[in-house]
């Protein structure tokens, strides 16, 4: 079963490995990047919430393994949606619009490509080459620009990992 996460970001899935005793998970991963224009950065904490992160001086980025099964995904994008309203309007970042034709128009100007578009309801129309998604969100929809540009999404049993990049512009809501 693809989850709706595994759509929006790059997808990464690894098997728990067997240490001396039991299944061993990471409780964090650090992501090397020396590209300081993927921030703004949000990423898990190990307690399944979303941070503001950035990109260490030795060009780490990291995020948190939280615990969630795929059921529990739409939970977990729904906590996504909610800081990403909340870090936009803090930062004043200029990520929310009122239209879906907005919202595209907008990750368009940024340079980047929509892909995906994820509403609380069914849209009657879909651009061509855009996927559509329905979900529980605290806004009308969220558009999201292609994965290499979004993020990265690890999944290890039933537990996930998510650093998104670029939230600022890769990341457009709808209100």
């Amino acid at each position: 079963m693809l989850s709706i996460l595994s759509q929006l970001f790059i997808t990464e899935r690894h098997r728990q490995r067997a240490a001396n005793v039991g299944f061993s998970l990471p409780a964090l991963l650090e992501h090397d990047t020396r590209d300081p224009d993927i921030e703004p950065l949000l990423a898990t904490n190990m307690g399944g919430m979303f941070l503001r992160t950035r990109v260490s001086s030795t060009g780490c980025a990291r995020s948190g393994f939280s615990e969630c099964p795929l059921d529990n995904e739409p939970a977990l994008l729904h906590e996504f949606c909610r800081v990403l309203i909340a870090e936009g309007e803090r930062e004043a970042w200029g990520n929310t619009v009122s239209t879906v034709s907005e919202g595209l128009d907008k990750v368009q100007r940024a340079g980047l490509t929509p892909t995906a578009l994820v509403s609380v309801s069914k849209q009657p129309e879909v651009p061509e080459g855009l996927r559509a998604f329905t979900s529980e969100l605290p806004c009308e929809a969220l558009i999201a620009a292609q994965p290499g540009v979004t993020g990265l999404y690890t999944r290890i049993g039933d537990h996930v990992s998510i650093l998104a990049q670029k939230v600022s512009t890769a990341f457009v809501v709808v209100l």
